[in-house]
This record gives C-alpha cells, structure tokens and sequence, in this order.
C-alpha cells in the first residue's frame, strides 16, 4: 500500500507498461498482444528476485441459475424465458505440469428451439444447426520455467529477475 505504481499505454509501441515499487522493490511489466496470433504476453523484470504466480481466474466455478430481473435481462433475448436459464461451469483439465488450460463448452442450449418458433420457422427446424451447441472455447495460460500448482496456476519453482507468460485464447 502507497508504493509507488505507473501505468501507461504506450499506443505507438502496442504495450501496457506497468511499473511498481522503487529501487530494490521495483517491477516492470510490458503487456502486449501478438498481432498475428490471439495470444497475449506479459514480460516483467524485478530489480531482486522475486517469485511469480499467474492465476487463471474464472468466474465460472458451478453451475449456477440466471436469476430473473436484471441478471437475465442482460441476456436480452431470453428475457422473461418461460424456463430456467443457466451457466455450466468451466473445465480445468488436469494433469498438465507447466501450464493451465481450461475451456467453456455448451453441452445444452435451450435458446435455439424457443428461437425457431418464435420466428415461425418450425417448417425448417430439422434443416437448422443451433450455433450455440458444442460450442468451445478456452485458454492456454503458460510461462518459461513455470511449473503449474494448485488454484488454476503457475509459479516460477524460485525467485527470478526476469519472466515471460503467455496467454493463449484460440
């Protein structure tokens, strides 16, 4: 608390510098996305040592009920759904020693039905394909020398001057 901490955007450049701490205490980290690949990286340097945790955060732990009103409002098309609507919870697979990988995957989808008859296309039901089902997406979060650990991340195995991460979003 009270350190000294700059954050700046540098447009010409690409990058989200960011700088903490003073003299011995003092870490930079660059943040930029590669241009030809959905991947963005982070780079820090520490004047001394230090250890590094990367934590992939998700929001979406269990399963849990869209509660009606402004939570299911935000979904606008399926307001006032006749049904439960609800949010199945990402998957971390496990067994992966230097990174953390976890992906979303709609195994169900409610909306696509309720769409057909609303629109009175029930004639061409069979013919349609619901974009939603199956659909998968993830992440790959990854470092140089990083080993994974519990809680969905990775640390270096001893203090560093220097690391590199990435984060893979394909």
């Amino acid at each position: 608390a009270g350190a000294h901490f700059r954050q700046e955007l540098k447009l010409r450049d690409g990058i989200c510098e960011i700088t903490a701490g003073t003299d011995a205490q003092k870490v930079m980290l660059k943040v930029f996305v590669d241009s030809a690949l959905p991947v963005v990286n982070v780079t820090g340097k520490s004047a001394e040592p230090i250890a590094v945790k990367a934590t992939v955060e998700s929001w979406r732990s269990e399963r849990r009920v869209i509660a009606r009103g402004d939570e299911q409002g935000s979904a606008w098309t399926m307001r006032e759904a006749p049904y439960e609507l609800s949010e199945s919870a990402d998957i971390f697979p496990m067994g992966i020693h230097d990174a953390v990988a976890w992906y979303h995957r709609n195994e169900d989808s409610i909306a696509f039905a309720s769409t057909i008859q609303v629109q009175s296309l029930q004639s061409i039901a069979d013919k349609a394909r619901d974009p939603l089902l199956h659909r998968t997406f993830g992440g790959w979060l990854t470092g140089t020398g990083f080993k994974a650990v519990e809680g969905h991340a990775i640390t270096t195995p001893s203090p560093v001057k220097s690391f590199t991460l990435r984060i893979a979003a394909p």
